[in-house]
């Protein structure tokens, strides 16, 4: 009668560990798929982010070279703009100049008249 409630027992205990067995490899299963689950975002963020960074890159150095072509376009019409009033201020002396001849011929046309 001890044997049997000894096996009795242990067919409990077997019984028992058996579907702690089976729920613990259910929860490894389970953990497992979410790690993996969650190394997948890592990676894909990680892509993302890698992406992210190379655009930004990209973008600051388009920002650098329309930067330089702005400092450029400055410094042209800058260049530009000291040129034309240098060629202004030549045409407004040689119609001064002009003026002045014409005024002093005007003059002694009329001195010769009277």
């Amino acid at each position: 009668e001890r044997l049997q409630s000894a096996t009795k027992q242990a067919k409990a205990r077997a019984l028992k560990l058996g579907k702690d067995l089976e729920a613990a490899q259910a929860l490894v299963q389970d953990t497992t798929r979410r790690f993996d689950d969650a190394s997948a975002r890592e990676a894909a963020s990680r892509l993302e982010l890698a992406a992210a960074i190379e655009q930004r890159a990209e973008l600051e150095g388009r920002e650098q070279r329309a930067l330089a072509l702005c400092q450029t376009a400055v410094k042209r019409a800058s260049e530009a703009a000291v040129e034309f009033e240098s060629k202004a201020e030549a045409a407004r002396t040689e119609i001064l100049s002009e003026a002045q001849r014409r005024s002093r011929e005007a003059q002694e046309a009329g001195r010769a008249l009277a």
